[in-house]
């Protein structure tokens, strides 16, 4: 999974509802993050449930996967260019 300098969580969280998304850290949020999927992201999570549990990557389905871990390169790649 993917890391950064950052010491708020990085990784995939399941909503109440069971929807899976990535979190991650944003320090010009007003929250200190965002959840993303691969269509949109939002912003402290508002509007992605009522709540979200930190899951390990292997109870995440591989669609999920498939559509979010670009998203995870592309981080990993920003904090090797730091």
């Amino acid at each position: 999974m993917a890391s950064t300098k950052n010491t708020q969580y990085l990784g995939y969280v399941r909503n109440n509802r069971g929807k899976f998304f990535l979190q991650i850290p944003d320090p010009s949020s007003r929250w200190g993050f965002h959840l993303a999927d691969g269509d949109q992201t939002w912003d402290g999570g508002i509007g992605a449930g009522s709540g979200w549990t930190i899951v390990t990557l292997d109870t995440v389905p591989d669609h999920v996967r498939t559509e979010c871990d670009w998203i995870l390169d592309d981080i990993d790649r920003e904090d090797s260019h730091d």
